[in-house]
Protein backbone atom coordinates (compact mmCIF):
# COMPACT_ATOMS: atom_id res chain seq x y z
CA UNK A 1 0.00 0.00 0.00
CA UNK A 2 2.98 2.87 0.66
CA UNK A 3 4.67 1.40 -2.41
CA UNK A 4 0.84 2.13 -4.23
CA UNK A 5 0.58 5.70 -2.24
CA UNK A 6 4.36 6.82 -3.22
CA UNK A 7 3.63 6.15 -6.96
CA UNK A 8 0.57 7.86 -7.36
CA UNK A 9 2.25 11.00 -5.41
CA UNK A 10 4.77 10.91 -7.58
CA UNK A 11 2.48 11.01 -11.08
CA UNK A 12 0.04 13.87 -9.61
CA UNK A 13 3.73 15.84 -9.03
CA UNK A 14 4.49 14.95 -12.57
CA UNK A 15 0.82 16.43 -13.60
CA UNK A 16 0.94 19.44 -11.18
CA UNK A 17 4.48 20.46 -12.84
CA UNK A 18 3.68 20.04 -16.35
CA UNK A 19 -0.05 21.66 -16.22
CA UNK A 20 1.05 24.51 -17.74
CA UNK A 21 3.64 22.46 -20.65
CA UNK A 22 2.02 20.64 -23.13
CA UNK A 23 4.36 18.42 -25.74
CA UNK A 24 4.25 18.51 -29.27
CA UNK A 25 6.13 16.66 -31.65
CA UNK A 26 8.95 16.15 -29.13
CA UNK A 27 9.08 19.65 -28.17
CA UNK A 28 8.14 21.84 -25.21
CA UNK A 29 5.76 24.80 -25.32
CA UNK A 30 4.13 26.71 -22.98
CA UNK A 31 0.21 27.28 -22.65
CA UNK A 32 -1.30 30.17 -24.48
CA UNK A 33 -0.20 33.20 -22.33
CA UNK A 34 -1.95 36.76 -22.25
CA UNK A 35 -0.22 38.54 -19.97
CA UNK A 36 3.21 40.77 -20.11
CA UNK A 37 4.70 38.72 -16.69
CA UNK A 38 3.30 35.70 -18.17
CA UNK A 39 4.89 36.16 -21.76
CA UNK A 40 8.32 37.49 -19.95
CA UNK A 41 8.37 34.64 -17.61
CA UNK A 42 7.83 31.97 -20.88
CA UNK A 43 11.05 33.82 -22.29
CA UNK A 44 13.00 33.63 -19.43
CA UNK A 45 12.65 29.92 -19.42
CA UNK A 46 13.08 26.71 -21.85
CA UNK A 47 10.06 26.66 -23.75
CA UNK A 48 10.92 26.03 -27.61
CA UNK A 49 7.20 27.22 -28.21
CA UNK A 50 5.29 30.15 -26.57
CA UNK A 51 1.69 30.78 -27.87
CA UNK A 52 0.20 34.14 -27.52
CA UNK A 53 -3.10 35.01 -26.90
CA UNK A 54 -4.22 38.01 -28.00
CA UNK A 55 -2.71 41.50 -27.60
CA UNK A 56 0.24 41.83 -24.83
CA UNK A 57 1.20 45.32 -23.89
CA UNK A 58 5.47 45.95 -22.20
CA UNK A 59 5.88 48.73 -20.67
CA UNK A 60 9.99 47.97 -22.00
CA UNK A 61 11.92 46.42 -24.95
CA UNK A 62 12.73 42.96 -24.91
CA UNK A 63 15.67 41.50 -26.30
CA UNK A 64 15.62 37.41 -27.54
CA UNK A 65 18.49 36.26 -27.17
CA UNK A 66 17.94 32.29 -27.65
CA UNK A 67 16.03 29.69 -29.87
CA UNK A 68 12.48 30.10 -29.86
CA UNK A 69 8.86 30.34 -32.03
CA UNK A 70 6.39 32.30 -30.92
CA UNK A 71 3.09 32.22 -31.86
CA UNK A 72 -0.48 33.68 -32.45
CA UNK A 73 -3.21 31.90 -30.96
CA UNK A 74 -5.75 34.06 -32.81
CA UNK A 75 -6.46 36.58 -35.31
CA UNK A 76 -5.70 39.68 -32.62
CA UNK A 77 -2.34 37.90 -30.86
CA UNK A 78 0.79 40.00 -30.93
CA UNK A 79 3.27 42.54 -29.03
CA UNK A 80 2.59 45.99 -28.21
CA UNK A 81 4.48 48.63 -27.15
CA UNK A 82 2.71 50.06 -24.04
CA UNK A 83 2.02 53.80 -24.05
CA UNK A 84 4.47 54.40 -20.83
CA UNK A 85 7.47 53.37 -22.74
CA UNK A 86 10.18 55.61 -22.01
CA UNK A 87 11.50 58.21 -23.88
CA UNK A 88 14.40 57.31 -26.06
CA UNK A 89 13.96 53.59 -25.98
CA UNK A 90 15.49 51.63 -28.70
CA UNK A 91 13.97 49.27 -30.57
CA UNK A 92 11.17 47.58 -29.86
CA UNK A 93 11.98 43.67 -30.23
CA UNK A 94 16.01 42.56 -30.71
CA UNK A 95 16.16 39.40 -31.70
CA UNK A 96 20.17 38.93 -31.41
CA UNK A 97 22.06 36.19 -30.08
CA UNK A 98 24.54 35.09 -32.44
CA UNK A 99 24.60 32.71 -35.48
CA UNK A 100 23.73 29.60 -33.30
CA UNK A 101 20.32 31.43 -32.22
CA UNK A 102 17.23 31.12 -34.79
CA UNK A 103 14.17 32.16 -33.79
CA UNK A 104 10.05 32.51 -35.52
CA UNK A 105 7.75 34.52 -35.19
CA UNK A 106 4.05 33.42 -36.86
CA UNK A 107 0.60 34.73 -37.10
CA UNK A 108 1.57 37.93 -34.60
CA UNK A 109 0.88 41.62 -34.61
CA UNK A 110 3.77 43.46 -34.26
CA UNK A 111 3.44 47.81 -32.86
CA UNK A 112 5.93 49.97 -31.60
CA UNK A 113 5.39 53.07 -30.46
CA UNK A 114 7.03 56.23 -30.75
CA UNK A 115 9.61 56.01 -28.34
CA UNK A 116 10.90 53.11 -30.10
CA UNK A 117 13.44 53.21 -32.79
CA UNK A 118 12.07 50.51 -34.92
CA UNK A 119 9.72 47.34 -34.14
CA UNK A 120 11.55 44.87 -35.12
CA UNK A 121 15.46 44.75 -34.85
CA UNK A 122 17.34 41.29 -36.20
CA UNK A 123 20.89 41.43 -35.39
CA UNK A 124 23.45 38.98 -36.22
CA UNK A 125 20.52 36.70 -36.23
CA UNK A 126 18.62 33.70 -37.80
CA UNK A 127 14.81 34.59 -38.35
CA UNK A 128 11.41 33.31 -39.56
CA UNK A 129 8.44 35.64 -40.16
CA UNK A 130 5.30 34.28 -41.09
CA UNK A 131 2.05 35.83 -41.69
CA UNK A 132 3.02 38.96 -40.02
CA UNK A 133 1.73 42.98 -39.59
CA UNK A 134 4.37 44.94 -38.23
CA UNK A 135 3.64 48.53 -37.23
CA UNK A 136 5.55 51.29 -36.68
CA UNK A 137 5.50 54.22 -34.54
CA UNK A 138 8.45 55.81 -34.04
CA UNK A 139 11.65 57.35 -36.25
CA UNK A 140 13.57 54.29 -37.70
CA UNK A 141 12.09 51.15 -39.61
CA UNK A 142 9.17 48.23 -38.69
CA UNK A 143 12.00 46.08 -39.45
CA UNK A 144 16.10 46.39 -39.52
CA UNK A 145 17.83 43.08 -40.79
CA UNK A 146 21.72 43.73 -39.42
CA UNK A 147 25.16 42.43 -38.84
CA UNK A 148 24.95 39.37 -41.10
CA UNK A 149 21.54 38.27 -39.89
CA UNK A 150 19.70 35.94 -42.32
CA UNK A 151 15.81 36.64 -42.26
CA UNK A 152 13.32 34.40 -44.12
CA UNK A 153 9.25 35.80 -44.52
CA UNK A 154 6.60 33.70 -46.20
CA UNK A 155 2.82 34.26 -46.16
CA UNK A 156 1.76 37.86 -45.44
CA UNK A 157 4.48 40.62 -44.51
CA UNK A 158 2.36 43.42 -43.64
CA UNK A 159 4.51 46.86 -42.68
CA UNK A 160 3.22 49.89 -41.72
CA UNK A 161 4.89 53.09 -41.46
CA UNK A 162 4.63 56.89 -40.34
CA UNK A 163 5.14 59.95 -41.35
CA UNK A 164 8.52 59.58 -39.23
CA UNK A 165 9.44 56.10 -40.78
CA UNK A 166 12.79 55.70 -42.99
CA UNK A 167 11.86 52.46 -45.21
CA UNK A 168 9.33 49.78 -44.57
CA UNK A 169 12.37 47.31 -43.82
CA UNK A 170 16.25 47.90 -43.72
CA UNK A 171 19.18 45.21 -44.78
CA UNK A 172 22.02 46.19 -43.94
CA UNK A 173 25.49 43.56 -44.78
CA UNK A 174 22.38 40.91 -44.30
CA UNK A 175 19.62 38.50 -46.46
CA UNK A 176 16.47 38.86 -46.95
CA UNK A 177 14.41 36.51 -48.35
CA UNK A 178 10.35 37.42 -49.47
CA UNK A 179 10.38 34.67 -52.21
CA UNK A 180 7.09 32.91 -49.71
CA UNK A 181 6.10 35.95 -48.89
CA UNK A 182 3.23 38.23 -50.40
CA UNK A 183 4.70 42.01 -48.83
CA UNK A 184 1.99 45.15 -48.38
CA UNK A 185 3.68 48.47 -47.45
CA UNK A 186 0.87 51.29 -46.09
CA UNK A 187 1.02 54.38 -44.83
CA UNK A 188 -0.55 55.28 -40.99
CA UNK A 189 -0.95 58.98 -42.54
CA UNK A 190 -1.63 60.47 -45.51
CA UNK A 191 0.35 58.76 -48.25
CA UNK A 192 4.01 57.91 -48.11
CA UNK A 193 6.87 60.52 -47.44
CA UNK A 194 8.91 61.12 -50.68
CA UNK A 195 12.17 59.21 -49.99
CA UNK A 196 9.87 56.33 -47.69
CA UNK A 197 10.84 52.72 -49.46
CA UNK A 198 9.29 49.33 -49.00
CA UNK A 199 13.46 47.83 -48.70
CA UNK A 200 16.55 49.40 -48.43
CA UNK A 201 19.59 47.72 -48.98
CA UNK A 202 23.25 48.83 -47.76
CA UNK A 203 26.01 47.67 -46.56
CA UNK A 204 28.60 44.88 -47.46
CA UNK A 205 27.14 42.44 -49.59
CA UNK A 206 23.19 43.00 -48.61
CA UNK A 207 20.85 40.25 -50.67
CA UNK A 208 17.24 41.20 -51.07
CA UNK A 209 15.34 38.33 -52.82
CA UNK A 210 11.53 38.02 -53.63
CA UNK A 211 10.87 41.88 -53.81
CA UNK A 212 9.07 43.02 -57.44
CA UNK A 213 9.72 46.62 -56.85
CA UNK A 214 11.51 49.11 -58.94
CA UNK A 215 14.98 49.38 -57.76
CA UNK A 216 16.80 52.64 -57.24
CA UNK A 217 20.29 52.79 -56.62
CA UNK A 218 21.74 55.80 -55.54
CA UNK A 219 25.59 56.03 -55.20
CA UNK A 220 25.76 59.35 -52.51
CA UNK A 221 23.64 59.87 -49.72
CA UNK A 222 23.61 63.49 -48.46
CA UNK A 223 27.39 64.39 -48.98
CA UNK A 224 29.12 60.98 -48.05
CA UNK A 225 29.61 58.27 -50.30
CA UNK A 226 27.09 55.86 -49.32
CA UNK A 227 25.67 53.46 -51.82
CA UNK A 228 22.14 52.51 -51.12
CA UNK A 229 19.54 50.15 -52.94
CA UNK A 230 15.94 50.80 -52.55
CA UNK A 231 12.87 48.76 -53.96
CA UNK A 232 10.06 51.53 -54.16
CA UNK A 233 6.31 51.46 -53.88
CA UNK A 234 5.34 52.16 -57.43
CA UNK A 235 3.15 55.11 -56.45
CA UNK A 236 5.95 57.08 -54.32
CA UNK A 237 8.76 56.63 -57.51
CA UNK A 238 8.51 59.59 -59.08
CA UNK A 239 8.81 61.68 -55.63
CA UNK A 240 11.32 59.57 -54.60
CA UNK A 241 13.70 60.50 -57.68
CA UNK A 242 12.98 63.88 -57.38
CA UNK A 243 13.87 63.72 -53.54
CA UNK A 244 16.49 61.60 -53.67
CA UNK A 245 18.41 63.91 -56.16
CA UNK A 246 16.89 67.38 -54.59
CA UNK A 247 19.06 65.89 -51.96
CA UNK A 248 22.59 65.25 -53.25
CA UNK A 249 21.72 61.97 -54.03
CA UNK A 250 23.37 60.47 -57.32
CA UNK A 251 21.22 58.00 -58.24
CA UNK A 252 22.70 56.13 -60.79
CA UNK A 253 20.43 53.48 -62.10
CA UNK A 254 16.07 52.69 -61.86
CA UNK A 255 15.57 48.96 -62.89
CA UNK A 256 11.58 48.61 -63.59
CA UNK A 257 10.71 44.89 -62.19
CA UNK A 258 7.89 45.67 -64.18
CA UNK A 259 5.10 48.02 -65.55
CA UNK A 260 4.77 51.25 -63.20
Amino acid sequence: MKKLLASLLSVMMVVCFMSGMAWANGEAETGAVSTSDAFLQALAGEAETITVSGTIELSQPITISRSVKIVGADENAGLKASSSMASGSSNFITVSGGEDVSVTFENLKLESGENNKSTLHIYNSAFTGKNLTVTHGGVGAPVLVNHSSEATFTDELNLVLNASSWYGMNVDSSKANLEAATLSVTSSGDGFGATQSAVCAEGTDPTVTGVDLTVVKTAKHGNAEHVQIAYVMDENLSAFVEAKTNAGADVTEIELQRNV
